[in-house]
């Protein structure tokens, strides 16, 4: 069976369900849990370290070029952007030169290199390099890393082990939907965090049941202004724990005056007032790009 078929047996299900009286499609409890892939946790691709990787190889092969337009009188250029079809054109000199002045490549211990073919062993490992590199950029899919043994699968912090030890592996983050105890929606993402997974999982549990919830339920993982902004525009009430609902409620946080909860607001003027009468106005705008690409408006006071 494909994954879409699947997906339609099992929404067909939640569909009976509701014309059975066995659900309502009214209130959503939405939560996430992380389970490990069977891939190698040692076998990790980081973005950052590819990023690192490449920006410390560009000025080898810099050198390498600037080397061969002195000593050749040629005029080769490479850019990052276009670097892997620079170093072809180099490479396809290269050859047309070994041809031409009938040199042959040598190997092992006591062969003198012509410096045609040092010059071509150079650039080709950099161009195999950088093609692994930009293999690395194409699996990630706006990850931060993958598993070489099950690309699909994203690093993630799991939960603490016996020893209290908080374990990274190769994991992907499953969200379950649940009404009257019942799974109603699934969802497998590879996000680290429960924030960007609910708005795809609504939207794909509204094109299987043309319908949605009319309360959604979840933990502080799933505040966001956008989240909120998406369940609005659908008319769905959000039930969801503040991030610092925890803190709110302690002594030391209420008693904090540098705290804009504590502090008077003026929602007509759009003001605060501090503990020492002052106001605060706003002076500026600044925005914010989610890792999902949504834009907030921050305001400074």
């Amino acid at each position: 069976l494909t994954d879409d078929v699947i997906d339609d047996l099992f929404y067909q299900q939640i569909i009976y369900l509701g014309v059975m009286k066995e659900i309502e499609f009214r209130n959503l409890f939405v939560d996430g849990t992380k389970i490990e892939a069977n891939a190698n946790r040692y076998t990790f691709v980081w973005k950052k370290v590819i990023k690192k990787n490449e920006d410390k190889m560009f000025p080898k092969i810099q050198n390498v070029i600037t080397e061969m337009n002195q000593e050749e009188q040629k005029d080769f250029v490479v850019t990052r952007e276009t670097l892997h079809d620079d170093l072809t054109k180099a490479l396809e000199w290269l050859i047309e030169e070994k041809n031409t002045r009938k040199i042959q490549f040598v190997h092992g211990i006591g062969k003198r290199k012509t410096q045609i073919q040092r010059w071509f062993e150079k650039l080709s490992e950099y161009q195999q390099r950088k093609e692994k590199y930009d293999f690395g950029q194409s699996q990630m899919e706006g990850r931060n890393s993958y598993s070489k043994t099950d690309t699909d699968a994203t690093f993630m912090h799991m939960k603490d082990d016996h020893m209290r030890n908080s374990q990274l592996k190769p994991a992907y983050n499953v969200q379950i939907g649940v009404e009257s105890e019942y799974v109603v929606g699934v969802g497998i993402f590879q996000d680290r965090n429960d924030i960007a997974t609910l708005i795809p999982m609504l939207n794909e549990m509204k094109n299987q049941l043309g319908r949605t919830y009319t309360n959604l339920i979840a933990d502080s993982g799933y505040e966001s202004e956008e989240n909120y902004l998406y369940l609005e525009e659908h008319e769905q009430v959000p039930y969801i724990k503040p991030q610092t609902y925890e803190k709110w409620k302690k002594k030391s946080f209420k008693k904090d005056i540098s705290k804009r909860e504590n502090m008077i607001y003026d929602e007509g003027r759009d003001c605060y007032t501090c503990h020492n009468n002052k106001e605060l106005k706003p002076i500026g705008i600044t925005h914010r790009k989610s890792a999902t690409g949504y834009l907030s408006e921050i305001t400074i006071y």
